[in-house]
C-alpha cells in the first residue's frame, strides 16, 4: 500500500510522538490503532492527516465513532496511532510494541485494532495479532478492544476473526463492503484539506481506500459492536 517503512519512522519521529498524560480519568478515552485507513500523513498525492480517502476529516471512520461517543458518553478524548509498520514487519511483529508505549494506558476506555491491509507474509500472521491483542489487553486492562475487518482481502478477515474469537474481542466485519467498489474512492474524487482548499484524487493507491461511503460503513460496524 502506501506508507512504507522509511516513511512510517518520520511520521512516528516529527508528527506523532504523544505528550505525557494524554487522557484524562474525568473524559471518555479512546485510541484508533490503525493504518492509512485510519491516518494517513501529508504528502503529493494525500492532503490531510485523516483517514484516507475520506473526503473531509469529520467524514472518516474514527471522527464519525468519536462523534458517536461524544453523543453517549459527553467529553471524549481521542488519540490515533498510525501502527502500519507493524504490518509490513515480517518476522517478530512483537519488536514494534515499544512504539504503541506511550499511547497505552489503563485510562483507556476503547481501542479500535485496524491492521492487516499491508500485511503480505501471513505466515505468523495468527499468532502475531494474538500476542497484539493480548498485550493491548495487559497494557489497557480496562479498554474495550474492537478488531475491525480487514477492507479488502478475505483471507485476512478470517484470520482477524479467529483471532478475535479466540482473544474475546468484538469484531466488527466487513463483509458485506469488501472489495465493492461503491465504497471506494475512486480515481477524480474531490476531497478537502483542512484549509478546505479542493484536491482530485489521482493516485490509484489512493483510489482504493474507502471513500465517505466505506468510512461510513466502517464506523457503522464498530459501533454496532459498542452498542451490544
Amino acid at each position: 500500500m502506501i506508507l512504507t517503512k522509511s516513511d512510517f519512522w518520520i511520521l512516528y519521529e516529527e508528527r506523532y510522538q504523544p505528550t505525557e498524560d494524554l487522557y484524562d480519568s474525568e473524559t471518555f478515552n479512546y485510541l484508533a490503532i490503525g493504518n492509512s485507513i485510519t491516518s494517513h500523513r501529508i504528502c503529493s498525492y494525500w492532503w490531510n492527516e485523516i483517514g484516507m480517502a475520506a473526503t473531509r476529516a469529520d467524514r472518516d471512520y474514527v471522527h464519525i465513532v468519536t462523534k458517536y461517543l461524544e453523543e453517549t458518553y459527553g467529553k471524549v478524548t481521542r488519540q490515533v496511532c498510525n501502527f502500519s509498520i507493524w504490518e509490513t514487519q515480517n518476522t517478530d511483529r512483537s519488536q514494534t510494541f515499544n512504539m504503541l508505549t506511550e499511547y497505552l494506558s489503563p485510562e483507556l476506555d476503547l481501542i479500535t485494532l485496524q491492521l492487516s491491509e499491508n500485511a503480505k507474509d501471513l505466515t505468523t500472521f495468527i499468532p502475531d495479532l494474538t500476542e497484539l491483542v493480548t498485550y493491548l489487553q495487559t497494557k489497557c486492562p480496562n479498554a474495550k478492544i474492537v478488531m475491525v475487518d480487514d477492507f479488502w482481502n478475505e483471507e485476512r478477515s478470517a484470520m482477524k476473526k479467529e483471532v478475535a474469537e479466540n482473544t474475546g474481542v468484538p469484531f466488527a466485519s466487513l463483509a458485506d463492503i469488501r472489495g465493492l467498489e461503491e465504497y471506494q474512492c475512486g480515481i477524480g474524487t474531490i476531497v478537502y484539506d483542512e484549509d478546505n482548499n479542493k484536491h482530485k484524487v489521482t493516485h490509484e493507491g489512493v483510489a482504493g481506500h474507502p471513500g465517505d461511503g466505506g468510512m461510513y460503513a466502517i464506523a457503522t460496524a464498530i459501533i454496532e459492536q459498542l452498542k451490544k
